[in-house]
């Protein structure tokens, strides 16, 4: 027999404060913290792992740095040429079966021109799509996938390319999407469809479930499960902030945080220490904190390393963060394998910085406009302190804050002249050509070196692991020399749950992969 919950959430959204009261009698619920209200639901623009309730990936990366198969049931090659992907028996929560159209389908929009994805230079690998990973056929089609049946399908390679880097990008980012409900949709109008802000249909374990307002979002069992049918009857994503998430996790508000969720760090000692709570602290791979830099504004390699160089991240991790996090400034962090410490240890030199000012003959006058993300206070705080650090080598920078949809957006247009976001490090990615590629579809600096191009495209296609560690090196120097985008820190955030929850636990990687096994005690 269920039993009874009250589930009471105190919510303050980025425009004033609220109360909203959820009764769910005999029903079991879990309640997950997140800081942004998700603007979109799709897969197309979006990677947060959450969306593994509704639209599973082929794989996904678990907290100990393996690959578990989500939709995919089998994935193998002979030759690193061509991979033979084998799928489950599902359907979607309308009856409708899963097969391979959907998956070839849902690869022809990420790699449509039309539709615009954030992901996808992760498909340029594949044999039909050019250098930035868009189809070349005129219909859309990609001549390297084939099907076989419909739970068999055949991806060819352009070149060799080994297993772990297949399942790092289009492993984990084909998010597979219904055919039979978006086909008629044009591909110009998909992102603002009435689907990704609220899908009708899905085959994870749960499903949506709309809502009149964006206090939460609330997702229900899908009893069809191919795996079996959740244990908990709702989950729920709860809107909340750093400055209150703490208290909703000690009062039992809330279950989880999300893993791309902070902990503000004042607050770390009171999680520790509360009797219903299991916590784990690591350093987060989802969480380096990184600048970008509008190259077309800030034209000159040397202005962008001054930046860089005279940004105190000892004081901001000291300080600011008391000890919980870790030096950065590339996507390389020590945990991955490819770090080499010569290029992406971070040095602070003030003194460097301002001569290489006087270099480039940087006008003093200039001020450059510094977008920042409202509501992660840890991260405006650390802003504040950058912004410090720079007027010490005399520039001029005014912070503008923006709700996150906002600052993305413009990221996404180019319109911007620095910003900072939160983005994945993932330890199994040597890969960063989404970031640092001219043809990247998350190059939001207009970084453009074709030395770095052929790197990356090396690195990307060498069996070789020695050789591989040669190219990563050499992709690392480049970096630290043109520096189109740099880390500040890679923050060691605390995952929190509630001890009532079992099956799962709030983790860095793979927190939705047992997401039916979840249960309240």
């Amino acid at each position: 027999m269920k039993k009874l919950f009250i589930l009471t959430v105190i919510v303050t959204l980025l425009f004033g404060m609220n109360t909203v009261y959820l009764l769910a009698s005999e029903e079991k619920n879990i309640k997950i913290g997140i800081i942004n209200i998700p603007s979109t639901l799709n897969p197309l623009v979006k990677d947060s792992e959450y969306l593994d309730l509704m639209f599973l990936p082929l794989v996904q990366l678990n907290n100990d740095i393996t690959f578990v198969p989500m939709m995919a049931e089998e994935i193998t090659t002979e030759d690193n040429m061509l991979y033979t992907i084998k799928l489950v028996d599902t359907t979607w929560t309308d009856g409708t079966p899963v097969t391979v159209d959907d998956v070839i389908f849902t690869m022809e929009l990420f790699t449509s021109k039309t539709v615009s994805s954030l992901f996808t230079s992760f498909f340029k690998i594949i044999e039909g799509t050019d250098d930035n990973g868009y189809s070349v056929a005129v219909d859309g089609s990609i001549s390297g996938a084939t099907k076989i049946d419909d739970h068999t399908m055949t991806l060819k390679m352009k070149k060799p390319v080994r297993m772990n880097a297949f399942k790092s990008t289009i492993g984990i980012k084909l998010r597979t999407l219904p055919k039979h409900v978006l086909a008629n949709i044009p591909q110009a109008e998909l992102e603002g469809s009435g689907f990704f802000r609220g899908p009708t249909v899905s085959f994870g374990p749960f499903k949506f479930v709309p809502q009149p307002n964006e206090q939460f979002v609330k997702f229900e069992a899908n009893e069809t499960f191919f795996r079996g049918a959740p244990k908990v009857d709702n989950v729920y994503l709860v809107i909340s902030d750093t400055t209150n998430i703490t208290m909703q996790l000690i009062l039992g508000e809330i279950d989880m945080n999300d893993c791309e969720t902070n902990i503000a760090i004042d607050d770390y000692e009171r999680i520790l220490s509360a009797a219903d709570l299991l916590t784990n602290a690591v350093n987060s791979v989802i969480n380096n904190t990184v600048i970008f830099v509008n190259n077309d504004v800030v034209s000159d390699a040397r202005v962008r390393k001054a930046i860089s160089l005279a940004i105190d991240r000892g004081a901001i991790i000291n300080g600011l963060m008391k000890g919980y996090a870790e030096n950065s400034s590339t996507h390389y962090t020590m945990g991955n394998p490819y770090f080499d410490p010569e290029y992406s240890t971070p040095v602070y030199d003030p003194k460097l910085a301002k001569q290489l000012l006087d270099e480039a003959k940087w006008d003093y006058n200039t001020v450059l406009k510094f977008d920042v993300g409202s509501g992660n206070v840890l991260r405006e705080h650390a802003c504040e302190m950058v912004v410090e650090n720079l007027k010490g080598i005399g520039l001029q920078v005014q912070i503008q804050k923006m709700d996150f949809s906002t600052l993305l957006s413009k990221a996404r247009k180019h319109d911007f002249e620095m910003t900072i976001l939160g983005m994945s490090t993932n330890p199994m990615v040597s890969d960063y050509s989404n970031i640092l590629s001219s043809s990247g579809s998350f190059n939001l600096s207009n970084y453009f070196n074709p030395d770095m191009d052929k790197l990356l495209q090396a690195g990307l296609n060498e069996i070789d692991e020695g050789k591989r560690v040669e190219i990563y090196s050499e992709v690392q120097r480049l970096y630290s020399e043109d520096v189109p985008v740099f880390a500040i820190y890679q923050t060691e955030n605390i995952f929190v749950t509630n001890k009532r929850v079992t099956g799962g636990v709030a983790q860095s990687f793979g927190m939705y992969v047992n997401a039916y096994l979840w249960d309240i005690e």
